[in-house]
């Protein structure tokens, strides 16, 4: 608290996080955390409450002085969102804007509908996963609709996902299967690197990508082209590697098929419309 007073004195403004654990610092404490920092405004600019993220390596026994972790459970989960929600609606009605937002993680584990766009009031904490799949089902329902009809000849693409993200992406398939000769098949990967409660596309590494694409394609053979889409915050800020030190050059020879990077859903329609004016070759360029 007090170096958040520090920055508010030196015109500083912050955007906090809270990694909320179960049953160390939930319940009451969250009650306490976001009191204390409320009252922080303007100094502190929003809240983010995001469940905590456990790899393999994470221990989840008790060691030592050190609490257990473990992941929440939907119950858990449930709890977290209507406590966190209640805070949303009374300090909305106080200053206009919630203040408090629940990362998407806890949208996905209790199977509850994504707020829409003008709750995360211009998505000031996306990078922290707060609206990030919000904006990408807004930016597709906008951008689908300029799909091409179809392309020139018999595609076939392999669309890389994380787990968590799966049914999102199914829906981005099944609109490009409409397309025309182009055929997509959508592809979670669960992540060996970091443990299978890592469910996040940023965090898939080269070598679990090449170890499901491989039997998946082995039992899916197709006659025609072929392409592997990721996406592209799988790689570093170069754009060379992904996370596990495998360069895009060994992956892309080592799966056989071009491998292709999006940022976004508008560079997946920017893709379609490459392959329906100059075919496979053009979009591997």
């Amino acid at each position: 608290m007090e170096h958040l007073q520090r920055l508010g004195d030196l015109n500083i403004r912050a955007h906090t996080q809270l990694v909320l654990c179960p049953g160390i610092n939930d319940g009451a404490c969250i009650d306490r955390s976001i009191a204390d920092l409320l009252a922080l405004r303007p100094t502190v600019a929003s809240i983010s409450a995001v469940p905590v993220g456990l790899t393999k390596f994470n221990n989840m026994l008790k060691v030592g002085d050190l609490p257990a972790l473990r992941p929440y459970r939907r119950d858990e989960a449930e709890a977290v969102v209507a406590q966190v929600t209640a805070w949303q609606k009374r300090i909305e009605a106080e200053i206009g804007e919630p203040f408090v937002y629940l990362s998407d993680e806890w949208y996905y584990l209790t199977e509850r509908p994504f707020p829409r766009a003008t709750h995360y009031r211009g998505y000031a904490q996306i990078e922290n996963g707060v609206g990030m799949t919000r904006k990408l089902l807004d930016d597709w329902a906008r951008l689908r609709r300029k799909l091409p009809a179809s392309v020139p000849e018999e595609t076939h693409i392999t669309l890389v996902t994380a787990t968590m993200a799966q049914g999102v992406m199914a829906r981005i398939a099944a609109d490009l299967n409409t397309v025309a000769n182009l055929h997509v098949d959508l592809l979670p990967v669960t992540n060996g690197f970091f443990g299978p409660l890592v469910t996040v596309a940023g965090l898939l590494c080269g070598q679990d990508i090449l170890d499901t694409l491989a039997p998946f394609h082995a039992a899916h053979p197709v006659a025609g082209q072929r392409l592997i889409l990721l996406p592209r915050l799988v790689l570093d800020n170069s754009g060379q590697q992904f996370l596990d030190d495998l360069a895009v050059a060994d992956v892309q020879q080592r799966a056989g098929q071009p491998v292709i990077f999006a940022q976004d859903v508008s560079e997946i329609v920017e893709m379609a419309h490459a392959l329906a004016r100059d075919g496979v070759r053009r979009v591997e360029g």
